[in-house]
């Protein structure tokens, strides 16, 4: 049965997934209400792949008409963008990332269901975290679209209408996008198409990265808890030996558990992780170079606008990972600190195999290009700065 109580985790994640029509989970009871949803979530996804290939035709005739390089390189950001987010969420349903939030309502169930009020409330601050999060990365986004489109429709305003040819193949309002139809010749129709594909870019490019960002929350949560759970465990108590050893054994099978989700989350995305990074690597030294060569303020402005969305969502999940790596070794330690060598040797062997799995890493990878974390951000900045060096003396 559908219960929407033990969603605060996933609230504001939640809310951005239905809005994209990536939520695989039960909305309601109502079979009439999921079958309303899935159309709306086949319109909202095929206007976004309408709009990659818009982006794709047009970038394709920009080189045969072999327009000038800083052109082609603008329109090529945006068509990099575009695609990122369309990988990231076919990559996603495909490999059923959306079900695992399945997992987040499981744990949140039983946190409600507990007694601990140390559990409940480290649990509610994740919440808030999180919930602070995900408005961060979807207002960052929607607020680098929304100037975009603003500055567009200043310099429309602003500009000398007549001195626009009806038949520019170079003009475009705001996305370098394939019309069927001559742009300057019906500028409402194509601000109005526009609006379209910005909503569709807020939404679709947001989501991607929310899905992740809140699978990893959640994954470096769930350690969190699991160490509050560990400085709890009591072995001197008056219930002996057998409350002891029950006790332990579900630390051990909770962190077994977990261990299997972050393994199967890493599995699932790795692959999505890696062309997200090559991608953006190539997407953050295109737009610096554009903010660098920026020639009005207008395109100073939107540029370093899309610059901020691009670079924010690199830091958030390298940081995010670096955080699972790290709460994960802290496993390790905060079970080494109870008194396990008071205890009988079924006790003992029970504790040395999850410290023993506990002191290996847990870690979210790009494919066969070893971990992300902190690191990989900075590589990112330093593969930004290396393009522009070689862009700058190549003119």
């Amino acid at each position: 049965m559908y219960n929407n109580n033990n969603e605060q985790l996933i609230k504001y994640s939640k809310l951005c997934m239905i809005i994209s029509g990536s939520w695989k989970l039960p909305l309601s009871n109502s079979r009439f209400s999921t079958n309303i949803y899935f159309c709306y979530s086949f319109l909202i996804q095929g206007l976004y792949y309408i709009f990659i290939s818009a982006l794709f035709i047009k970038f394709v005739q920009l080189i045969l008409m072999r327009v000038e390089l800083d052109i082609v390189i603008w329109s090529s950001s945006y068509l990099i963008a575009g695609l990122a987010g369309w990988i990231q969420i076919s990559m996603f349903q495909r490999n059923k990332i959306p079900e695992m939030f399945q997992d987040i309502i499981n744990l949140e169930k039983e946190i409600w269901l507990s007694v601990d009020d140390d559990v409940k409330a480290l649990y509610l601050k994740k919440c808030v975290f999180c919930q602070k999060l995900i408005l961060a990365i979807a207002g960052n986004t929607a607020f680098g679209v929304i100037s975009f489109f603003a500055v567009s429709l200043k310099n429309f305003i602003e500009s000398d209408h007549t001195a626009i040819k009806e038949d520019d193949p170079l003009y475009f309002f705001m996305y370098p996008v394939w019309l069927p139809y001559k742009e300057p010749k019906h500028i409402t129709s194509a601000i109005f198409i526009n609006a379209v594909f910005a909503f569709e870019g807020i939404v679709i490019y947001s989501v991607c990265h929310i899905i992740f960002a809140t699978l990893m929350v959640y994954a470096a949560t769930h350690l969190e808890l699991l160490h509050v759970k560990i400085n709890k465990l009591n072995w001197n108590s008056a219930d002996g030996e057998e409350r002891g050893f029950y006790n332990l054994r579900e630390i051990a099978i909770e962190h077994s558990s977990l261990e299997k989700f972050i393994k199967n989350l890493n599995a699932k995305t790795k692959n999505v992780v890696l062309v997200d990074y090559i991608l953006n690597s190539i997407n953050v030294a295109s737009i610096s170079l554009k903010v660098i060569n920026a020639e009005t303020q207008s395109q100073l402005f939107s540029a370093i606008a899309y610059l901020m969305i691009l670079v924010l969502h690199v830091f958030i999940s390298g940081w995010l990972a670096n955080e699972i790596k790290v709460q994960s070794l802290t496993t390790a330690d905060a079970l080494y600190q109870t008194n396990w060598y008071n205890q009988n040797e079924k006790m003992r062997r029970i504790f040395h195999i999850t410290l023993m799995r506990s002191q290996r890493p847990l870690t979210i990878s790009k494919g066969p290009f070893g971990e992300m974390n902190t690191e990989t951000a900075l590589t990112t900045l330093r593969v930004a700065y290396s393009y522009i060096t070689l862009m700058q003396n190549y003119k």
